[in-house]
């Protein structure tokens, strides 16, 4: 990391306070995530009071983007710890166990591709109805594609080399193979995937809460206070300047972090950075 560049420890420090901001959201909050007053209503940010100004209801942004920065990170990072082994899985699968294996689940995978990831969240979330589980269930169902064309190639590649030539030739059996020599060998592009996979899902979340379809209504979300902020765009700009500034800061960290592990993870990349 001796490398690295201002961009990359700017992004980690904004990420930081991002994360440290949700975790301690009831400490650092100076109100309720819904605490009302109308005589406040639509009030501008200050330096005294409600620094980022108020909403439609008197309810402090401030307050709401801290809280609501919880509902992204938490579905971001397990909405992607769950699709990418379910990727994994399939992608190796896919890759190691032969031609019509191969076939069967790359079709199952092209067919899910053939599908805008939007519109079949939107149709899950749809049949399911609002949730932060189901939420996170829809986001599982429409990632884990990604993992498994990638790790399906790599595993192609991998499964030829002479080391797993020799387990093979050794009498080792095809778990043993794909568990010791295939799968640790692949995890170094499905780790920098992952990372960019999560920003990528908190845009997906922020799109379904902003069209009505993700958590509860009462649970506060980046999109849906971007959602209602667009009533009052002309009269009251912070309402959804405050929370489209938090969700791009903390895309566009997490893609400069990913980016940069991309750079170091990757053997010929680092060499050049040497």
């Amino acid at each position: 990391m001796k490398h690295a560049g201002l961009p990359f420890w700017l992004a980690v420090g904004a990420l930081l306070v991002v994360v440290l901001g949700a975790a301690f959201a009831e400490r650092l909050a100076p109100f309720g995530p819904g605490e009302q007053d109308i005589t406040q209503r639509l009030q501008p940010p200050a330096l005294r009071g409600h620094v980022l100004g108020t909403d439609e209801l008197g309810r402090d942004i401030l307050s709401r983007l801290l809280y609501g920065g919880r509902v992204s990170l938490l579905v971001g990072l397990i909405a992607v710890g769950l699709s990418c082994p379910v990727g994994m899985l399939v992608g190796v699968t896919a890759g190691y166990a032969g031609r019509r294996v191969d076939d069967v689940l790359m079709r199952v995978t092209e067919v899910q591709l053939a599908i805008p990831t939007i519109l079949l969240a939107i149709a899950v979330i749809g049949v399911l109805g609002p949730g932060l589980s189901n939420v996170i269930l829809t986001l599982t169902v429409t990632g884990w594609t990604l993992y498994a064309r990638l790790i399906r190639g790599e595993t192609l590649a991998v499964k030829e080399r002479d080391y797993v030539v020799a387990a093979r030739a050794a009498g080792a059996g095809d778990l043993r193979i794909m568990g010791r020599h295939v799968i640790p060998n692949v995890l170094s592009p499905v780790i920098v995937v992952a990372v960019f996979a999560v920003a990528n899902m908190i845009i997906l979340e922020a799109t379904l809460s902003f069209l009505g379809l993700g958590v509860e209504p009462q649970v506060v979300t980046w999109g849906r206070m971007l959602n209602a902020g667009r009533l009052y765009l002309a009269t009251a700009w912070w309402l959804m300047t405050f929370p489209g500034l938090a969700i791009f800061v903390t895309v566009l960290s997490v893609n400069l972090i990913g980016d940069h592990l991309r750079d170091w993870l990757d053997p010929r990349l680092r060499r050049s950075l040497l």
